[in-house]
């Protein structure tokens, strides 16, 4: 993801998953020692169902976001969400704008992705769209002197 590799690493005592990038890691080697999370991880999609909701390897709360797009963003949103396990629907045939419906861990990289298309693109589930809001709220308060 992102031109990096990750290890993917389950606890099983808090039941989550962790990633680490493996670039950043001293003396990796494989071992052959079993693995725990293979069933957890395999009935919430798999390694790519995994994948696809993250941003950045950033963890956060995973909720299903709708969000609307000029058309124009179309090439940039496939190229980082890729077709599976994403619903595109078309707003506008006139204007081919359209929108996307995604379950995806809500975090600033999230927020990041969506802010480099400006005013081309709108998170439209209220409580995603109001975390937005509230996010740019505290960036735009930092730069006031």
């Amino acid at each position: 993801k992102n031109g990096h590799y990750y290890l993917l690493a389950y606890h099983d005592g808090n039941h989550h998953f962790y990633t680490y990038r493996v670039d950043r890691m001293k003396d990796v080697r494989f071992t052959n020692e079993p693995v725990d999370g293979k069933d957890v991880l395999k009935a919430k999609g798999g390694v790519n169902a995994f994948v696809n909701r993250r941003f950045s390897m950033a963890s956060g709360k995973a909720e299903r976001v709708e969000s609307y797009f000029d058309a124009w963003c179309l090439d940039m949103v496939i190229d980082r969400l890729g077709t599976k396990d994403i619903h595109y629907f078309v707003l506008d045939r006139e204007t081919e704008d359209f929108g996307i419906a995604l379950d995806t861990e809500i975090t600033p990289q999230f927020f990041a992705w969506i802010s480099e298309f400006g005013k081309s693109a709108r998170i439209v589930t209220p409580a995603v769209a109001e975390k937005y809001q509230a996010r740019l709220k505290v960036i735009l308060e930092s730069y006031k002197t």
